[in-house]
């Protein structure tokens, strides 16, 4: 999987919608309750095109004597959409380290990452954030994403997964272990559009009758896929009517996003 070209895709133009101004005022509400000081620090894993730190900067900027942001994410064109001002740290696929930065940030954040992270590099970047960070840790990720119901075929490379390339999704429980005793859960919000979760055997019957997501980029190839036509569209509506409405009724609805404010705990960053 190409990641850094996946995302390059995704960066080359800023997309803003109303879903995202919601998740920047959870946000910013967190960021003005927990810092109360009169310099502040602020470290984001996985930055993309910058939207949300762009925006909060130009809201924070003239709240403090002094202001520092640094920013890090896998593609340079998003980067390439962040403040001048900013530090900027080209990430890799693979395990590295923010030595340098370690206990120097008031809040550090990651929203939208670690859905996309194996076991093995979400365990890695997750510590790495909790050496970073002097007391907050701001984290953002889908809450109780049904991964089935976003399962795509790719015509042109054969993929079979997350539209999105996610991993996993996350329970409160397990967004509230995040940082297992490292850190603990101090507030949250949940945010975002309605996430239906869907009885998958309905699902499932719905996709063998040819319900399917019908625009992509895949996550493998990073081809873009296109069924969108009439008779698709039409399609869709009626077995969704027909297969899927009837049981949505009946399940749990809530919002596709939790973000949460960590606090850490006993924790030795010196090395």
């Amino acid at each position: 999987m190409s990641i850094e070209k996946y995302f390059d895709k995704n960066w080359e133009n800023i997309n803003f919608s109303q879903d995202k101004q919601k998740h920047l005022e959870v946000i910013l509400y967190f960021i003005n309750k927990y810092s109360k000081k009169e310099t502040f620090s602020y470290f984001e894993f996985g930055c993309g095109n910058c939207y949300i730190t762009n925006f909060l900067y130009q809201e924070l900027k003239d709240n403090y004597q002094d202001i520092n942001f640094h920013v890090s994410d896998i593609s340079r064109v998003g980067l390439s959409q962040c403040n001048d001002d900013f530090f900027k740290t080209v990430v890799s696929k693979e395990k590295m380290s923010f030595i340098e930065l370690y206990n120097q940030m008031d809040i550090v954040s990651s929203f939208e990452v670690f859905e996309h992270l194996d076991k093995e590099l979400e365990s890695h970047y997750l510590n790495e954030l909790i050496h970073i960070s002097k007391q907050y840790l701001l984290i953002g990720v889908p809450y109780k994403e049904k991964l089935e119901k976003r399962v795509i075929t790719c015509n042109s490379c054969g993929y079979i997964g997350h539209v999105y390339g996610h991993l996993r999704s996350y329970s409160m429980d397990r967004f509230s272990n995040l940082f297992k005793d490292k850190a603990k859960l101090i507030e949250y919000k949940l945010c975002g559009s309605e996430e239906i979760d869907f009885n998958i055997r309905q699902y499932n019957l719905s996709k063998k009758m040819g319900y399917k997501i019908l625009n992509f980029t895949c996550p493998n190839c990073v081809e873009e896929q296109n069924d969108i036509t009439y008779f698709n569209r039409i399609k869709n509506k009626i077995i969704g009517s027909v297969v899927l409405n009837k049981e949505m009724q009946k399940i749990e609805k809530h919002p596709f996003w939790i973000v949460g404010i960590f606090e850490k705990v006993n924790v030795d960053d010196k090395k």
